[in-house]
């Protein structure tokens, strides 16, 4: 039964993932770049899952977001596998870069390029001890900030929402320059006739943070699963 399942696996794996796209790379090489995801290698955490800085055989740094688990079934794989194609065909240099990923049988995991300068948050307050920034930087990482933003709704096919906009989802690089982090899974647009569309229960952004017309979208998706007889609209 396990070996059937471990060859329906590949052939969704090989039909999602092309060789021009994002890599799929077994879970011993993660485990292995990161020390099998010790703590001393975690940079980060949150809702989605934790954050490992992870060295690969060929001394490549990356950054393995380590997901919390995402189901068995082949429906919900085929969605994990489906938002990772979109988005390793996602390209701009002010967008964090998917290199990899992973599908294993207790959680998904993500792998992208590592960021060696932190957060904007960390920069922008004292207590993480950064090199403050000019206020020309500042206005600098602001507009790439809105050009790579511009880039998910403007040229992404679907086009992507971040819904998580805020000063620790945007890094900074080794020349102060913005890194959009975090405009992952779950956020495709609501496109009309989309196959590959996450309606209420799928958003995941911070809710303060949505675009007010997404807000107001999501919020009479809610109200129309919970009374379907009697949507409203706001």
């Amino acid at each position: 039964m396990e070996a059937e399942q471990h060859k329906q696996d590949a052939e969704l794996i090989a039909l999602l993932l092309e060789r021009d796209t994002t890599a799929l790379m077994p879970l011993r090489n993660l485990q292995r770049a990161t020390n099998d995801f010790s703590e001393e290698n975690q940079i980060g955490a949150g809702g989605f899952g934790t954050v490992y800085r992870g060295e690969l055989v060929d001394g490549s740094v990356v950054a393995i977001k380590k997901s919390h688990h995402v189901g068995t079934s082949s429906e919900e794989k085929y969605q994990f596998l489906n938002e990772v194609k979109i988005l390793s065909q996602v390209h701009h240099r002010y967008l964090v870069r998917l290199l990899g990923c992973c599908l294993a049988p207790n959680n998904a995991l993500l792998v992208f390029e590592f960021v060696p300068n932190g957060t904007l948050q960390e920069h922008l307050n004292e207590k993480y001890n950064r090199a403050p920034l000019s206020w020309s930087r500042r206005l600098l990482i602001a507009n790439q900030t809105a050009e790579a933003l511009d880039y998910l709704h403007s040229s992404a096919n679907p086009p992507i929402y971040h819904l998580n906009v805020k000063s620790a989802n945007i890094l900074i690089d080794s020349h102060l320059n913005a890194k959009v982090a975090d405009f992952g899974l779950s956020r495709l647009a609501l496109v009309p006739d989309a196959t590959h569309i996450s309606t209420f229960p799928g958003w995941k952004g911070t809710f303060g943070y949505m675009d007010p017309e997404l807000k107001r979208q999501a919020i009479n998706e809610a109200r129309s699963l919970s009374s379907p007889e009697h949507p409203t609209d706001i």
